[in-house]
């Protein structure tokens, strides 16, 4: 199982960011914060944020598949930093503090957050991050 790391000064060892929390009505939300090489204004970051929260008859990773498939709103916007991303996904669900809070999960691909879920279930409250490494 991986393990859980803090970061004291940047996150730029990942190219995406996948951030899951349970609000305290006990609906799961998800986050995804990415590497985007190339943009001229210097927001090299990617947050997608989903209004809906996260299906949970299946699979993470299944339900956020689910997600991209409705029409529900998505709210898609550039980012100067991964720790600008992560503090926007933050103050959407009131979580106090900054990007160095949760735990950081080095994962290889999507399909690790399912294998972490299936055996930690995430509390209320409760903010996990998960990060692929940048290449």
């Amino acid at each position: 199982m991986a393990v859980g790391i803090k970061f004291a000064e940047t996150l730029s060892m990942f190219s995406n960011i996948i951030l899951l929390y349970r609000d305290n009505r006990g609906e799961l939300h998800i986050g995804n914060i990415e590497y985007s090489k190339g943009n001229a204004s210097g927001e090299n970051w990617v947050s997608t944020m989903y209004e809906d929260a996260l299906p949970e008859d299946d699979t993470v990773v299944a339900g956020w598949n689910e997600l991209d498939k409705r029409k529900g709103r998505v709210e898609i916007t550039p980012r100067v930093s991964a720790e600008a991303g992560v503090e926007a996904f933050m103050n959407t669900y009131g979580i106090e503090g900054t990007w160095r809070e949760p735990l950081y999960y080095v994962i290889k691909s999507y399909p690790d957050i399912d294998k972490y879920t299936s055996v930690n279930k995430l509390e209320m409250k409760e903010l996990v991050a998960f990060g692929i490494l940048a290449k």
